[in-house]
């Protein structure tokens, strides 16, 4: 095994991930859970709309960097799953109240 650091960091990340579906899996058991009202009330969309801010931001600091594409387009990629995710919980915190 030539690096060991990444290995075990990638074992860390499919394990968290394992939880975060497992949790997510068993959320219709319970309807509610503690997290989901202070996202879908109305403070959620402020704080989605300041994620949206921030992303937009960090993503012309990285477009503008001037960087070849093969060096950015790894956090770009990053940046693009991320907006998605950040877009999505926008419009369920908007359309959730």
């Amino acid at each position: 095994m030539e690096t060991p650091i990444a290995f075990l960091i990638s074992i860390v990340v499919a394990a968290g991930m394992v939880a975060l579906l497992l949790v997510a899996a068993l959320i219709p058991e319970s309807r509610v859970s503690r997290w989901t009202r202070p996202v879908v009330g109305p403070n959620g969309r402020y704080a989605f709309g300041l994620l949206i801010v921030l992303w937009i931001i960090g993503m012309g600091i990285l477009a503008s960097l001037g960087l070849p594409a093969n060096t950015v387009g790894g956090p770009a990629f990053v940046g693009l799953i991320g907006g998605f995710f950040i877009f999505m919980g926008f419009i369920w915190s908007v359309i959730g109240e």
